[in-house]
């Protein structure tokens, strides 16, 4: 199995701000499964790969995460049940129609996260109001800023991110620890839409 989780035959497993980065399948949900998903970042890129995989019988509570589709990667695949004889699986080939059609990640982005240098694993979020710096221990501003900073559940605990936090929970693996991106303090409007 290529996927970064596989959940099979376990329940009450919770997956939160975590990065799920470059894998044929990001969560493979198997029947008799259940699973929380927040605040996390998923990156899947090819043809015939998928964010989710979910079996007919599992249950998945998602929202507030953030997955970076390209190069024709799939949302989800979500099994069906017809019956006792039937099944199948129903393809969402995008966040919007997995939220409008299968009701998850209602408040989750489909954003470039704005990673520092994955390539090096280093995967703190740009921000001008500064990334923390791994070999320094201290905060470099950058010229853009990630569009997920301050974009998690907004009743996720965030008091252990730097000042400015902006009130809100980061979504990725930094969220609400002392290596938070921190929020810009310059006023900006993030227009968030389900037209991915």
């Amino acid at each position: 199995d290529s996927s970064a989780l596989n959940v099979d035959d376990s329940t009450a497993i919770k997956w939160l701000n975590g990065i799920l980065w470059s894998n044929a399948y990001g969560i493979s949900l198997e029947d008799a499964s259940s699973i929380g998903v927040s605040n996390s970042i998923f990156g899947v890129w090819g043809e015939n790969h998928y964010a989710m995989v979910k079996g007919a019988s599992a249950v998945l509570t998602s929202d507030y995460n953030d997955y970076f589709l390209t190069n024709g990667a799939f949302m989800a695949s979500a099994g069906v049940s017809l019956g006792d004889q039937l099944s199948g699986s129903l393809l969402y080939d995008s966040v919007a129609s997995w939220a409008i059609n299968a009701g998850y990640d209602r408040h989750s982005l489909s954003h470039d996260p704005g990673f520092v240098d994955e390539s090096l694993h280093d995967f703190h979020l740009f921000s001008q109001g500064g990334h923390y710096v791994i070999t320094s221990g201290t905060f470099a501003a950058d010229a853009n800023t990630s569009s997920l900073i301050d974009a998690g559940n907004p009743v996720a605990a965030f008091t252990n991110e730097p000042s400015p936090n902006g009130g809100r929970l980061n979504i990725g693996r930094f969220g609400n620890t002392t290596e938070a991106s921190k929020t810009p303090t310059n006023a900006s409007f993030t227009v968030v839409s389900l037209n991915d």
